[in-house]
């Protein structure tokens, strides 16, 4: 498997190409607006750790190696489709 990742170059060059590709289900939506006391000298900033959470999305992600060309798409569900 990590021969093709090593001779992505010289595959493309032959017309092969070798792609990644993975999927990252139930990723959590979170509200963005934590509330954050902000970094002082020898202090670290704090964020809250209460959150509202929106659900979740799935993302399915390409990387075409030679090229370095990344896709991704969100998946409103995940059935097989």
């Amino acid at each position: 498997m990590l021969w093709c990742y090593e001779q992505a170059q010289q595959l493309a060059q032959k017309g092969e190409v070798v792609l990644c590709v993975d999927e990252k289900p139930n990723i959590q939506v979170l509200h963005g607006d934590q509330p954050v006391r902000s970094m002082q000298p020898g202090r670290i900033e704090l964020r809250e750790f209460e959150y509202k959470r929106h659900g979740t999305v799935n993302l399915l992600a390409k990387l075409v190696v030679h090229s370095c060309r990344m896709r991704s798409w969100d998946l409103e569900r995940n059935n097989g489709d």
